[in-house]
């Protein structure tokens, strides 16, 4: 059963629901003891309470432990309550009001592609052109890309590859559909192709060289060290945040004459990650509508939320070139 919960756990966010987990298994596993068992559970309650409070953003989070609550009453003998039920709707978590979250600029993804190794480059790209999610580009195999004509090329997102290194299907039904390839998109994937020793139609797109899928992980090293190497046209780091700085804001600079790493957590760093690949690509489309389609959401109203101020900005941009367009500027004005 301590298996179960912390699998439910770990798809949201690992250690602290893990935790939560396991301390919901002892609390149901104390024999007796109700007096006890009620003061440790209206203990644990306010623990999650002060937690929410902390953090009204962590929709997901917030999601995860009210499902493990809701199991463990089931399953588990658990006698407390659901601390995430009793939220008022003010008081919960809004995608809306988090934080918009920082996508490459072109600049900044052009230098990043330019510091890594051809095999990331492609897979780096692929992500940019498709918005496909890290784990589902990982399990792509050939079959899932047609690649034969520009006016009919796509790719299928059926599977997707666990952290475990395991081919699964994707959690939600919205995930497996058939996204169109741009002719740059189909170009990049046939050189991919023509460079691999693993082309047959049920071989991993992206691999390691014995034909395994890679790891999210060293993907995730991989990005990391492209932006650690990625420098701007005169030379300097393109993200500096990542190195160390003297008392006057100046990069520290070794006997070597290199730039020196800093040892911030990267978690405490406002840098694009893999996913921020996924969001420059809805960015990039017109509407929310359009977005919907390359992400693949259920509908609108996710998208809405996520990137509402983005499509809102834009909106409101191109009415202004609209008025001026039609209204002209006050020289024209009679009078």
């Amino acid at each position: 059963m301590h298996d179960i919960l912390i699998a439910l756990a770990g798809g949201a966010i690992g250690a602290i629901l893990a935790g939560l987990a396991f301390v919901l298994l002892r609390l149901s596993a104390i024999p007796g003891d109700v007096a006890r068992h009620d003061r440790r559970c209206a203990a644990l309650n306010e623990d999650l309470e002060r937690w929410v409070a902390d953090d009204h953003r962590k929709l997901r989070q917030e999601l995860a432990a009210s499902r493990i609550f809701k199991f463990a009453r089931r399953r588990c003998k658990w006698r407390g309550d659901n601390p995430f039920e009793v939220l008022e709707r003010g008081e919960r978590a809004r995608v809306s009001e988090a934080p918009e979250r920082r996508v490459h600029t072109d600049d900044e993804l052009a230098q990043v592609l330019a510091a890594t190794t051809d095999r990331w480059r492609t897979l780096f790209k692929a992500a940019s052109y498709t918005a496909g999610r890290e784990s589902e580009l990982l399990g792509w195999w050939w079959e899932d890309l047609d690649l034969d004509d520009f006016d009919t090329a796509g790719a299928d997102f059926r599977y997707q590859v666990s952290r475990d290194g395991e081919r699964v299907r994707p959690k939600t039904e919205e995930s497996k559909s058939r996204v169109p390839l741009s002719r740059a998109a189909v170009l990049l994937l046939r050189k991919h192709k023509a460079d691999s020793k693993h082309t047959r139609p049920k071989d991993y797109v992206f691999c390691t060289a014995d034909g395994a899928p890679l790891h999210q992980r060293n993907v995730l090293r991989a990005l990391y060290r492209a932006q650690e190497r990625a420098r701007k046209p005169d030379g300097t780091p393109t993200f500096p945040e990542l190195f160390e700085q003297d008392a006057r804001g100046g990069l520290v600079v070794n006997t070597k004459g290199r730039y020196v790493l800093n040892d911030v957590p990267r978690k405490h760093l406002n840098l694009p990650h893999f996913h921020s690949l996924r969001h420059g690509a809805a960015m990039d489309c017109d509407d929310a509508e359009e977005a919907r389609d390359l992400l693949r959401h259920k509908n609108t109203n996710v998208t809405n939320q996520v990137y509402r101020p983005h499509f809102s900005e834009r909106r409101r941009e191109a009415l202004r070139a609209k008025l001026n367009a039609r209204q002209g500027d006050a020289s024209t004005v009679p009078g």
